[in-house]
């Protein structure tokens, strides 16, 4: 299947082993490689492509209804390819591995979810009337601005947020585009990196003044309103 061009994936998803499980990718990887350190990936045989193969066993428009699925579920529920076979009957008659590709093939991947707090519901609100009142501002009134902000870190749980908890019940993956254009959604955003657990809180200020940045790791006890 190497010799052939199909990729790591499509190999540890096609090849089941004696007992009934499928191997990982780092398997596969080991194998190939071992393969080429004892020169066993030369292939000797010919192949003749005709260019024709069997018809797809999905519809333009059922696989518009696929992507588009992904992107009303995701951020709400676990969104995998089971999830997805069990939200729609016409996918289940379908395999796994066919469902997995109509959503590569609209430039999907299976990758990590952003670890980025997410702003809470009840505070949304005011930063988007804030943001809307500065793109009212004239430029001239924002370069006389100075920005300043702070952020706190803590190496173990901040205060445990529901929604951070919720949130880690999706999964650390989601199907986003492979490009990164969806990277600011909210529905690809994971549970921040440090909610699980409450300890040391690591402080940063940062200043943007007449076209320079400073940034500022605070003393241990020491509060940024000063």
């Amino acid at each position: 299947m190497f010799l052939a061009g199909s990729t790591l994936w499509d190999i540890a998803d096609t090849v089941v082993k004696s007992d009934g499980q499928h191997p990982c990718q780092q398997t596969v990887a080991a194998t190939v490689a071992r393969c080429r350190a004892e020169g066993g990936t030369k292939w000797d045989g010919q192949v003749k492509s005709t260019g024709r193969g069997p018809p797809r066993a999905t519809t333009d428009a059922l696989n518009r209804k696929v992507v588009k699925l992904v992107f009303k579920s995701r951020g709400r529920a676990k969104v995998t390819v089971d999830y997805l076979r069990k939200k729609s009957p016409q996918l289940r008659s379908l395999s796994r591995r066919t469902v997995a590709r109509r959503l590569f093939d609209a430039g999907l991947a299976w990758l990590r979810r952003r670890r980025k707090s997410l702003v809470p519901a009840a505070q949304k609100q005011a930063r988007m009337a804030f943001a809307r009142w500065v793109l009212s501002r004239t430029s001239t009134t924002l370069r006389r601005w100075v920005y300043s902000d702070g952020a706190s870190f803590y190496l173990a749980r901040s205060a445990g947020e529901k929604e951070s908890a919720l949130r880690e019940t999706l999964g650390t993956h989601a199907w986003r585009m492979a490009n990164g254009s969806d990277a600011l959604y909210e529905d690809v955003v994971g549970p921040s990196a440090y909610w699980k657990a409450q300890g040391t809180c690591i402080r940063i200020w940062g200043l943007l003044v007449a076209g320079m940045l400073f940034v500022k790791v605070l003393p241990e006890g020491v509060a940024m309103n000063r």
